[in-house]
């Protein structure tokens, strides 16, 4: 088995599918007309719920818990501070993250929730999703308000809240990057993150619909140091230490196709991938399970993504990892679980080859990387 459910340590969960925003490459939108996709529900998960799904003993157990997902915003679930609190009452040395684009409730609620979440960036951690400044946030982050987004994460840091700030580099806010990393360090934020996008690979534009009609593209970024290196072919000469394309992983991509929609078993041992992908599981390795807001469990949230939009390279039955329909011990053991690491002999789950297939950072070098691991990170608080 991936892991025992005993040795589960850490859930990252969606509760809710909910969003403020209208972030043009989210999963949560139809790609050729900006329109919501039809497996968001607008559902969440309520305290009652979290009471119902989660079994103390195992809450007990977890050392850590993010609150973010592939289709929702956790700050506009309804319960998310009670639920933090009911966590923490019972488990008090959980660490608690929580991913966000800042840009809902009141500063009253920042406040409390840098209240419930304690000081102790050990502890806990909110993360903002800020792709530029004023002017050029909201071209990624449709719909969010820059000031009011600013007032939050003012009220969260001087009420002793612990925040990083993530930045998405894209050709339109590539030049504000020092900009910005200052004015985290002034604010108080700990952390400051550039991400490297990967959803630029199909072209070197991406359109952004409003109401169905083409508005704007969203364009990658230009500075060698900020382009991922499998994006579009993409051969500048990189600055910062991130893999290229080996050949066991340009392999595993190469005959994926095959493997489309074919199921986990039974798999022709004569059609197996050569050579075969170095998969190193995340999930396996931090112990992790991945909640979505329909109350799925999955290893992780790569593979419940391309699940509920029909794109998975394998079947599960949604009523077998229902949490609602079934006890989390039972799917976590089940056979869904195993057949995900039995896939992993010849690559038949594009998700986990793309996402965990680790690659050589040199050929005369030990290091290595996961193929999801693109982000340039850096302190601003001036700690070591």
């Amino acid at each position: 088995m991936i892991y025992p459910y005993s040795e589960v340590h850490a859930v990252h969960m969606e509760l809710t599918d909910r969003c403020n925003a209208a972030c043009p490459m989210c999963p949560r939108f139809m790609k050729h007309n900006g329109e919501v996709a039809p497996h968001v529900y607008k559902i969440q998960h309520t305290l009652e719920d979290i009471k119902k799904i989660l079994p103390v003993d195992f809450i007990k157990q977890l050392r850590r818990i993010n609150f973010c997902g592939n289709y929702g915003e956790p700050i506009v679930a309804r319960d998310l501070l009670p639920i933090i609190v009911y966590l923490k009452q019972i488990n008090p040395h959980l660490r608690v993250e929580v991913n966000t684009n800042g840009s809902a409730r009141k500063a009253s609620w920042w406040k409390a929730l840098a209240a419930v979440m304690g000081s102790d960036p050990r502890k806990s951690g909110v993360w903002f999703g800020l792709d530029g400044l004023g002017d050029t946030n909201h071209l990624y982050r449709r719909n969010t308000n820059w000031e009011v987004i600013m007032r939050n994460a003012k009220a969260f840091i001087d009420a002793g809240g612990v925040a990083h700030w993530n930045y998405i580099a894209f050709k339109h806010n590539e030049h504000q990057i020092e900009e910005a990393r200052e004015l985290a360090r002034e604010m108080g934020f700990r952390e400051f993150n550039i991400k490297l996008t990967a959803r630029f690979k199909r072209g070197d534009t991406f359109p952004v619909f409003v109401k169905g009609e083409h508005t704007y593209d969203l364009k990658p970024p230009t500075e060698a140091e900020h382009i991922r290196p499998e994006a579009k072919n993409h051969t500048r000469p990189r600055t910062v230490p991130v893999p290229t394309l080996s050949a066991p992983m340009i392999g595993a991509l190469k005959f994926i196709d095959e493997y489309k929609r074919n199921g986990y078993i039974p798999i022709d041992p004569n059609k197996r991938l050569v050579p075969k992908p170095n998969i190193e599981c995340i999930a396996q390795r931090e112990k992790s399970i991945y909640i979505s807001a329909t109350g799925h469990v999955y290893p992780c949230c790569w593979i419940s993504g391309g699940h509920f939009t029909g794109d998975a390279d394998f079947r599960m039955e949604y009523d077998r990892i229902d949490i609602t329909k079934r006890p989390i011990e039972d799917i976590v053991g089940g056979e869904e679980f195993q057949l995900v690491q039995d896939s992993w002999e010849v690559g038949s789950i594009s998700k986990c080859v793309h996402i965990c297939t680790v690659v050589e950072m040199d050929a005369d070098s030990e290091q290595k990387q996961h193929g999801h691991d693109f982000m340039i990170r850096k302190r601003v608080d001036n700690e070591e």
